[in-house]
């Protein structure tokens, strides 16, 4: 097992990484001292968290559980109104431990209601997925959607621990596994020295973490712009599961198509030499992920871009490359090249 810390001042955290882990969260989280906890969890995890619960039962923790669908759908003002509604028939109080099973929509929801109800009490993180415990699961970033795009309504809300269970991931659909390596290559071009992908879980999880960690201890609330970096090809994949209604692709998926049309646009702004760019093309392995439909209009997915929440005086905000592991904000961008970037990643 190895463990990370993040370095937040008073929101300093530890992250567990390691293989059949899980079975320590109760002497983690410490002294029961008749604490109430509710588990979040998805639906197809129950077997994991009825287990996780009688390990916390066992050691005085009284335990809420808590199933829902993991889809786009229970990132919503309703759905969280009615976590509210059952925390509070559970007697949950400031004292209570919110835990979140599951993918980054679990986190991000559990995390986002911990941080409002009663005005914000503890939560911890069990990602279950490659992209969740390779990403989402670190830096603090909860959140829900509106009709008008993704993650418009959130806050910053560190965990106050995060346990990455690679045992967790063996069961996972190989699409799943697919999606995560989405997040796991945008790290290897934040790198100046890429680590090789590899089939061990537990050293990606590790090596990505460590990457995410120390531009996260820099700039925690993304008010330096240091941050923002992390969102590298994110402009495009946002965009482009927010105009097939989040249906078509997983969200590493589009991360990938978003990488390649994040290198084309580095060299159509000059910030990118072609020979570089291709070979960080030949360096990221090739995702086999559903075309965009032919209907789809360049316009419709600029649009969309246009109402990512990082827009910067009306033009959407894209973190390029200089380099491999040389990332750079560009809010400068015309309609025109973005339609480049597009059509030569033979995305529409």
């Amino acid at each position: 097992m190895k463990t990370l810390k993040v370095r937040l001042g008073k929101n300093t955290h530890p992250i567990k990484i390691g293989t059949g882990i899980l079975k320590k969260l109760p002497q983690w989280l410490g002294p029961a001292k008749q604490r109430s906890v509710t588990l979040v969890s998805d639906r197809v995890l129950r077997g994991p968290a009825q287990t996780l619960a009688r390990d916390l039962r066992r050691h005085g923790f009284s335990v809420h559980l808590l199933f829902k669908t993991s889809t786009e759908a229970l990132k919503t003002w309703s759905s969280v109104g009615s976590i509210y509604e059952e925390l509070l028939q559970f007697g949950m109080d400031r004292k209570s431990v919110l835990i979140a099973l599951g993918g980054g929509v679990i986190g991000d929801v559990t995390g986002f209601v911990a941080g409002t109800y009663l005005r914000g009490i503890s939560w911890v993180n069990i990602p279950t997925t490659l992209l969740a415990q390779v990403d989402s699961a670190v830096g603090g970033k909860t959140g829900i959607n509106l009709k008008g795009g993704k993650n418009l309504v959130g806050l910053f809300n560190q965990p106050s621990l995060v346990v990455c269970d690679v045992s967790l991931l063996k069961s996972l659909p190989a699409r799943e596994i697919q999606s995560g390596l989405g997040e796991v290559m945008k790290y290897g071009l934040l790198r100046s020295r890429p680590a090789p992908l590899t089939r061990d879980l537990e050293k990606q999880v590790y090596q990505c973490l460590k990457t995410k960690i120390l531009i996260v201890e820099k700039d925690e609330r993304e008010v330096l712009g240091l941050r923002e970096v992390l969102n590298l090809g994110h402009t495009f994949a946002h965009a482009i599961e927010s105009v097939t209604k989040f249906r078509r692709y997983r969200h590493g998926e589009a991360v990938y198509l978003g990488l390649h049309a994040a290198i084309e646009l580095s060299v159509i702004r000059g910030h990118l030499a072609r020979a570089d760019a291709e070979a960080m093309r030949d360096g990221i392995s090739h995702m086999r992920v559903p075309s965009l439909p032919r209907r789809l209009s360049k316009m419709k997915l600029i649009a969309w871009m246009k109402r990512d929440k990082k827009v910067s005086g009306g033009r959407p905000k894209f973190v390029l490359l200089r380099g491999r592991g040389k990332p750079l904000l560009d809010s400068d961008v015309t309609d025109q090249e973005i339609k480049e970037s597009l059509y030569n990643t033979g995305l529409i």
